[in-house]
């Protein structure tokens, strides 16, 4: 019997075996096709969820814009009557779709705004809020008008999206479930803002360049500059009369040919954006304090920051272009806190103005440069708003290199002309170069 049992587990074991063969079988040519669908699925899924991923657009769809008095509010405050609401709705949890300032281990920034291109005016002053989490989005729409909202929210982003210590609105039309609501807070437990007779805050009104100008120079708590009236229809007593001086003082904003400052223009959101990168690389303030008034940072990956600072600029180039699309490059050497103006189109409408600031020290100087040769160099000086002198490239400037100069170069070249008397007592020195449509305006703010 030995010999049986022998051959009955041999059997068994040929048995098992080919069942474990056929099961692979089965396996190699099911299973496969188990992975692809699974594989399918997931990548539908996927997709499902890429499709259905909100976008947050920074400005509404409609825009109602009443019309704005410009008329100061309590304390002087400018009352709430500003621009159009903002379509920068924050992101998750209310907060904007940014940390803050980039660690520094993070990758470059990279522009997300499709209606934005580097050569714009306003490009890099974008890029600098959108890094820092001010502004967020696909489409920015840059010449769309600002509202009141807008600007204290970005403020509010700027330093940081505190959260406010007021228990409740000081504003009727101001309710938690708006995404302003802690940026009108934070700007009235901060003085940026101050309540209207009507006891409202008007988000969607537009805003103004004395509103716009104040509420910066209020949040950086900018330093009073001691000059001249700077524009012709800024008065002392206008409510917004220390800003705007400021404002000129510290080259957020430069004055057009006629020297106004336009304080009931509305303003777009580039220009906005573009103020703010002015001051805030230039000034220190609140928007790295909290309401306490000790020093605040943000969080950046775990570590923390303060609010970031650039140097005034040795050398500045602005590019441009004429309506025809012929390049223009202008660059300057030797001026302190060179910035890049507005480029906007000529009151007359016969072309552009491309405006640049920036301030000498009496007895120093500076190199310029041009390109291509422009057709023609104007130079004036100015003593607040009274034009002390002027010459151009068809008179005392006949024989002067356009393209390359110094100002020591216009000074020997003026002097006999304009008198001395006249640099001496100048405030203000304009250098234009004129190329057909497009002047590029220099403005020189000059200091003891």
């Amino acid at each position: 019997m030995p010999p049986q049992r022998k051959s009955r587990k041999g059997l068994a074991i040929g048995i098992v075996a080919a069942v474990l063969v056929l099961a692979v079988g089965v396996g190699c040519f099911v299973w496969p096709g188990f992975l692809r669908r699974e594989e399918v699925e997931t990548e539908e899924r996927s997709d499902r969820e890429e499709n259905v991923r909100p976008q947050h657009n920074e400005r509404p769809e409609n825009n109602v814009r009443p019309e704005n008095n410009g008329q100061p509010g309590e304390n002087g405050q400018p009352n709430g009557n500003g621009q159009p609401g903002e379509n920068g709705q924050p992101g998750e949890n209310g907060q904007p779709n940014g940390n803050g300032q980039p660690g520094g281990n993070e990758p470059p920034y990279v522009n997300p705004f499709a209606d934005v291109k580097e050569g714009d005016w306003y490009y890099d002053a974008l890029m600098w809020a959108g890094k820092n989490g001010i502004v967020s989005g696909t489409q920015f729409d840059p010449s769309g008008g600002a509202t009141r909202a807008q600007a204290l929210t970005f403020l509010w982003r700027a330093a940081g999206s505190p959260a406010s210590n007021l228990p409740v609105s000081p504003y009727s039309d101001v309710t938690p479930d708006k995404y302003y609501y802690q940026p009108v807070l934070w700007g009235f437990e901060h003085g940026l803002i101050s309540t209207a007779q009507d006891g409202k805050f008007h988000a969607d009104n537009a805003l103004n360049r004395a509103q716009a100008i104040t509420f910066i120079y209020r949040a950086v708590d900018g330093e009073d500059f001691d000059l001249e009236q700077t524009f012709s229809d800024v008065q002392p007593g206008d409510w917004y009369y220390d800003a705007a001086n400021w404002a000129y003082g510290a080259g957020v904003v430069g004055r057009n040919d006629n020297f106004t400052f336009g304080g009931s223009s509305q303003v777009t959101r580039a220009q906005f954006v573009t103020f703010m990168y002015r001051a805030f690389v230039k000034e220190a303030s609140l928007l790295n304090q909290p309401a306490g008034g000790q020093t605040a940072t943000q969080p950046t990956g775990g570590q923390t920051t303060t609010q970031p600072s650039t140097p005034a600029a040795e050398t500045l180039t602005v590019r441009s272009s004429r309506s025809n699309g012929e390049a223009v490059t202008v660059k300057l050497q030797g001026l302190r806190d060179a910035v890049e103006g507005e480029r906007t189109e000529a009151s007359n409408g016969s072309g552009y103005n491309h405006k640049i600031n920036g301030t000498l020290k009496r007895g120093g100087d500076a190199e310029f440069w041009a390109e291509p040769n422009p057709k023609l160099l104007m130079f004036y000086l100015y003593k607040g708003t009274e034009r002390l002198g002027a010459v151009n490239s068809n008179d005392a400037l006949k024989d002067f290199d356009r393209s390359h100069f110094t100002y020591s170069d216009l000074y020997r070249a003026s002097v006999d002309t304009v008198g001395e008397k006249a640099f001496d007592d100048a405030t203000t020195a304009v250098v234009t170069w004129s190329y057909y449509d497009l002047n590029l305006m220099l403005f020189i703010k000059l200091t003891d």
